[in-house]
């Protein structure tokens, strides 16, 4: 599974940031019953978007998530 995710919050009076959202996914089935799920995003942010005004640092960044799913 592949995604993109862009959201624009800059606008003509208000610069409100905008990012972009990149996402790696893969399922593996154990059975019927189990589900196990890992997905990696990359996210990256324009100069507006940043904390109160504030730089913090490089807008980037990365996260991996792993998930269980189970049905009864």
């Amino acid at each position: 599974m592949a995604r993109f995710d862009r959201v624009d919050l800059n606008g003509t009076e208000i610069r409100g940031g905008a990012s972009n959202q990149w996402t790696l996914g893969a399922n593996y089935y154990i059975n019927e019953n189990i589900r196990l799920m890992l997905n990696y995003a990359y996210i990256t942010h324009d100069r507006n978007a940043d904390a109160n005004g504030e730089r913090i640092g490089k807008n980037n960044y990365n996260t991996l998530t792993a998930r269980v799913q189970l049905r009864f």
